[in-house]
C-alpha cells in the first residue's frame, strides 16, 4: 500500500505543468551533448521554455514571510526609487553633455558623439 501511495505522489509530481516545462527545458541541453553536429539553433525555441522556469521563483513569495516583507519594503520605497532614478538620468544627461562639449574638439579624444559620453557618465556614476 505504501508504494502504490509513493508511486502515485511521484506521477502526480512528474505530470504537474512546471515539471513539464523543467523536463523540457532541460532536453535540448542533453541532446546538444550527444549530438555531433555544432549547430543547436534549431532548439532555441525550447529555450524559451527556461524562462518560464524563473517565474517559479515569485511562488515562494507566498510562503515565505521574509519575501514578502522585501516586496513590502521595495512597494512602500517605489516613489523614492522614482525620485532617484529621475535624479540620476539628470546627472547622467547634464554631466555627458558637459563632458562631450568640453572634449569634442580636442585630437585623440574618447568622446567622438555624445552617447560615449553618456556611457562614461553611466560608468563614473556606477563604479565609483
Amino acid at each position: 500500500d505504501y508504494k502504490g501511495t509513493f508511486f502515485n505522489a511521484k506521477i502526480r509530481f512528474m505530470i504537474k505543468f512546471f515539471s513539464l516545462i523543467d523536463l523540457l527545458a532541460i532536453i535540448p541541453f542533453y541532446i546538444g551533448l550527444s549530438s555531433s553536429s555544432g549547430s543547436h539553433s534549431s532548439w532555441a525555441a525550447i529555450r524559451v521554455l527556461r524562462l518560464i522556469r524563473v517565474t517559479r521563483i515569485f511562488k515562494f513569495g507566498a510562503h515565505s514571510h521574509t519575501i514578502s516583507i522585501l516586496f513590502e519594503s521595495l512597494s512602500a520605497s517605489s516613489s523614492a526609487f522614482i525620485m532617484l532614478s529621475i535624479f540620476l538620468f539628470c546627472y547622467i544627461l547634464i554631466m555627458g553633455s558637459l563632458m562631450y562639449e568640453c572634449e569634442k574638439d580636442e585630437p585623440n579624444t574618447a568622446f567622438k558623439s555624445v552617447f560615449e559620453s553618456f556611457w562614461l557618465a553611466i560608468s563614473t556614476v556606477t563604479t565609483g
